[in-house]
């Protein structure tokens, strides 16, 4: 069954978990990229030469889906 199958096949609440998961997620990866980059500052604070990094859609996009597989993963053990 292709991945399209099998959206179609799921329930409107399923959708919802889904996105709920995915919204959970993208939170969670936006707080571990800021905490690294903090982290990241305070190592750095006295160099004179150190590279300013920014947090992008693309980093917190693949970060969540990461997340999200890995809670899935939890989730389904436990269930």
């Amino acid at each position: 069954m292709g991945i399209g199958h099998w959206l179609n096949s799921l329930t409107f609440f399923d959708h919802l978990v889904i996105f709920a998961l995915f919204i959970i997620n993208i939170f969670l990866s936006t707080q571990t990229l800021k905490t690294l980059l903090d982290y990241y500052k305070t190592k750095t604070k006295q160099k004179l030469y150190i590279k300013d990094y920014r947090i992008t859609p693309a980093s917190i996009i693949s970060l969540s889906i990461l997340y999200t597989i890995i809670l899935y993963n939890v989730i389904y053990s436990i269930l």
